[in-house]
């Protein structure tokens, strides 16, 4: 699997398959290409091309390249519980990120901990860190909904769906709080 080099090569790519057919044609044409120069699969090039070229109309590429710039970045989400915070404890922080060359890193570090209480037999204690990291490619759309947009993500192992981003924050321009998928995060 390939990927565009970065967000200016897919722009220009949006717009010669603009050029070459509005809407749904284009898109066609688009699908057909990600299969042979890219190497996604049919179904991974279908779902790619109806989040990127959603509309296919003039202007595509800019409002791609717009959504792009409010999404690119680190967006770091975390959760805790515990039982008594000397005894049991856990915690989740999911980090997403990114980059402007169309790949991400998804995250997710957990701990658990615990420490038994001080007795005359004396103390327990164990941790139990772990780390699970996705990577892959991503593109925007051409087009979101005022809440945010719905970008397309494909991990190296294959898999292929979309994120939904919806901003939680009053800024117009750049956001620094949103869900994904209905979960919370920061930018950080």
């Amino acid at each position: 699997m390939n990927n565009f080099n970065d967000l200016a090569t897919l722009c220009r790519v949006m717009k010669n398959v603009y050029r070459a057919g509005a809407g749904a044609p284009g898109r066609d044409i688009f699908t057909e290409a990600l299969v042979s120069k890219l190497e996604l699969t049919k179904e991974q090039a279908a779902l790619y091309a109806s989040v990127v070229l959603s509309r296919n109309t003039d202007g595509s590429a800019d409002r791609a390249r717009s959504a792009a710039a409010a999404v690119m970045g680190r967006w770091t989400g975390a959760q805790s519980q515990g039982i008594n915070p000397s005894v049991y404890v856990s915690g989740t922080q999911d980090t997403w990120e990114f980059k402007d060359d169309l790949t991400y890193s998804h995250r997710q570090t957990s701990y658990e901990g615990y420490v038994s209480p001080p007795s005359a037999f004396g103390s327990f204690s164990y941790s139990r860190p772990r780390e699970h990291v996705v990577e892959g490619m991503w593109a925007p759309p051409d087009w979101s909904e005022q809440s945010g947009p719905t970008i397309v993500i494909i991990s190296y192992a294959g898999a292929a769906t979309r994120l939904t981003f919806e901003w939680t924050d009053p800024s117009s321009l750049y956001h620094s709080s949103c869900k994904i998928n209905g979960f919370a995060y920061a930018r950080t």
